[in-house]
């Protein structure tokens, strides 16, 4: 008993030193010698995985039985560790970064582990070819593998439609807004003429433009729409929101004898009923102007002299450009703007460039908003219905583990005798234990082969066919695909690490088995 405790004890400082050492590698690397990376970087999980690797390697050649308790130890420490990095906080982002950080530790951990077990106790090749001679594709074994099967391949088919909406909706929004907004605290932003000089000697700012933005109301004849209107410097924002102009051309904007141009979303112009010349009323409740009644909301006629097209139903519904100074004259804000619109040389950089261009200005009073912030709500819920349905999907997986569990100990005690005389003949116990993890790894290959061939043909047939939505709800008009080889290869990953560990207890009670055991009554 006291040997037992001692080493317990033995086993479970070295995974704390070892964990603490690899926690404190990976981390260090990744924020000291790299400290322009941010937080949830792949640098930083390939590190944390790399240390994993060596470190189940060192444990697998010290521990009689690993990865187990000890292992599970060593990798839990990884998160936590990150977690008190970020200051105890938890939000959706750092839940998905901590998850992935334990797995990739864990599961090079468990490969290291693997390799070392593989290399000792008797060689690879006979357990191997033993294994699979005693793989028969009975009922249950079919059952496990289509398990395996189904569930990577409706976890390809869900990530893949689900990063292509995510990456559509990005397309989108960014093609229609520019990557940042620089506004000022007050209404008196009119020297933005002397601010743009200077943005646009910031490193990463590819273009700027003033912009005015507002809340109006729409109507010709009987039709009445509440819309936003855009009021843009025609000469420089194509180059931060270029339109899509599907009738008409930028220049249309500009006073003619006609009166001012405006343009609408495509949806919009259905709406209205409305064509190129026709003229619609645009209205503002915010008017300096008094009646008998109140304020008197302002009033003024445009002609419609073009319609551009985003691919978002909800802005091409509610949206209406104007020039700028139409848009200064109609809201009497004189040379005063809403903002400045701006353009990076990278858009997944849109943070680093904001807070660059907040030390040029010298901050206070002005503020920056990216894209991602003005539209957080929106990923933020696409992300977590993303992880959500990954975590019930991977429960698809676990279930089918279970059958692969039931498989191998149904063959330990069908295969007792053979045991006996493979133990009786010399075979070690690590020996019989890697014959039933072959059998279970090559159930898990098989499954997670077949999987990813039916979830990538299932793709293939979601991109082809171009399945019809309505854009009134998502937004787009087709069923989006994007299929990324990384996310794949990390389902396959994660199916296979799933499919080992469950051959851990069957081959485990296996190794343990005596010939006395399986000869006892013969």
């Amino acid at each position: 008993m006291g040997g037992r405790v001692l080493r317990s004890a033995r086993n479970y400082t070295v995974s704390l030193m070892a964990s603490a050492a690899s926690l404190g590698l990976g981390l260090g690397i990744q924020r000291w010698l790299w400290p322009e990376l941010g937080r949830g970087d792949s640098l930083e999980f390939a590190l944390l995985a790399l240390v994993g690797l060596m470190l189940g390697a060192g444990l697998a050649r010290s521990l009689s039985r690993f990865p187990g308790l000890e292992g599970l130890l060593a990798s839990a420490l990884v998160p936590l560790g990150m977690w008190w990095r970020d200051g105890f906080q938890l939000g959706l982002g750092n839940v998905v970064d901590l998850g992935l950080a334990f797995e990739a530790h864990f599961a090079a951990l468990t490969l290291g582990a693997l390799l070392v077990f593989m290399a000792r106790g008797g060689g690879l090749a006979w357990p191997v070819r033993l294994g699979l001679r005693y793989l028969r594709f009975k009922m249950i074994t079919a059952i496990s593998v289509v398990g395996v099967a189904i569930g990577v391949a409706a976890l390809m088919v869900v990530l893949s439609v689900m990063s292509g909406f995510e990456g559509e909706l990005r397309d989108k929004i960014v093609g229609a807004h520019a990557h940042a907004l620089l506004q000022k605290r007050g209404m008196d932003f009119e020297e933005h003429p002397m601010l743009m000089a200077k943005l646009n000697r910031v490193p990463g700012v590819v273009a700027a433009t003033p912009f005015i933005y507002q809340e109006v109301m729409v109507t010709s004849g009987k039709e009445l729409a509440g819309v936003f209107i855009r009021g843009i410097d025609p000469a420089t924002a194509q180059a931060v929101t270029p339109l899509d102009i599907e009738q008409g051309k930028m220049s249309d904007l500009r006073t003619s004898e006609a009166g001012p141009g405006l343009f609408l979303g495509r949806e919009l112009a259905k709406v209205l009923k409305v064509k190129l010349g026709d003229t619609v009323q645009v209205i503002s409740p915010l008017s300096e102007e008094m009646g008998p009644s109140g304020p008197v909301p302002r009033r003024q006629a445009f002609r419609v002299a073009g319609v551009f097209h985003t691919g978002m139903y909800e802005y091409d519904a509610r949206s209406v450009v104007v020039s700028l100074s139409e848009a200064q004259r109609f809201f009497g804000l004189g040379r005063a703007v809403t903002g400045i619109a701006l353009r990076f040389d990278e858009l997944d950089k849109a943070g680093q460039r904001a807070k660059e261009v907040l030390t040029a200005l010298d901050g206070y009073p002005y503020f920056v908003r990216t894209w991602y912030q003005l539209n957080r709500n929106l990923f933020s819920a696409l992300k977590l219905q993303k992880v959500s349905m990954f975590v019930v999907l991977i429960i698809i997986i676990l279930v089918s583990a279970f059958g692969i569990v039931s498989t191998l100990v149904m063959l330990v005690w069908e295969k007792i005798k053979e045991i006996a005389i493979l133990k009786s003949m010399g075979a070690t116990a690590d020996g019989v234990m890697k014959i039933f993890m072959a059998e279970g790894l090559a159930i898990g290959i098989l499954g997670t082969g077949l999987g990813l061939a039916l979830g990538w043909l299932a793709c293939m047939w979601v991109a082809w066919q171009g399945i019809q939505l309505d854009p009134e709800v998502y937004y787009i008009e087709r069923m989006p695909v994007d299929m990324d080889p990384l996310q794949f290869l990390l389902i396959a990953g994660v199916a296979l690490h799933i499919s080992f560990l469950a051959t851990l207890y069957p081959s485990s009670r296996a190794s343990r088995l005596t010939p006395v055991d399986g000869l006892r009554y013969d």
